[in-house]
């Protein structure tokens, strides 16, 4: 499988007017704009978005069963490539790129799991509010004094890296 900044780095070198899928095993995945394409023209498969850390940005991407894709294609040219498939569209399918920012918009954000949730940086009262509740459920009693203080260390850390080092 290949990495998420590999996979983005290839989706965004495609032609326009195709839609780029990446193979994971057994599945192939779209992301941003070919999963705009594909859920516009192709097929409305669930679109997930979720904050990518490494990218500092919201990442979309649907993906279904390579054996899917045969029933999918629907008389368009499917090319076998290193990485996956391109799906040239038919070019009165392809929509106006002014929908993709407007499509982004309307994809809500999922949290299929507690270490994505936690992916999104905090900021603010919410950073305040984590670290307040870390300290909180923080096992003192159990601790040594140097665990303590490498604890407190982080904790510190962590909200002076939020203000920017003041």
């Amino acid at each position: 499988m290949a990495s998420i900044e590999n996979s983005l780095k290839y989706e965004s070198e495609v032609e326009p007017g195709k839609v780029r899928l990446i193979t994971s095993g057994e599945f192939v995945r779209a992301y941003n704009h070919s999963a705009w394409l594909f859920y516009c023209c192709i097929s409305r498969y669930k679109v997930i978005r979720k904050f990518s850390k490494a990218q500092q940005k919201d990442v979309y991407f649907l993906g279904f069963p390579v054996s899917k894709l045969l029933e999918l294609i629907n008389g368009r040219v499917c090319e076998k490539t290193d990485f996956g498939y391109d799906i040239t569209l038919k070019p009165d399918e392809v929509p106006a790129e002014d929908g993709y920012e407007a499509w982004t918009k309307e994809v809500p954000v999922e949290v299929a799991s507690r270490a994505d949730a936690s992916a999104a940086p905090l900021v603010g009262r919410e950073l305040e509010s984590a670290v307040c509740k870390k300290i909180r459920e923080f096992p003192l009693e159990t601790k040594t004094p140097v665990d303590a203080v490498v604890f407190l260390s982080e904790m510190r850390k962590a909200l002076i890296g939020e203000v920017g080092g003041v």
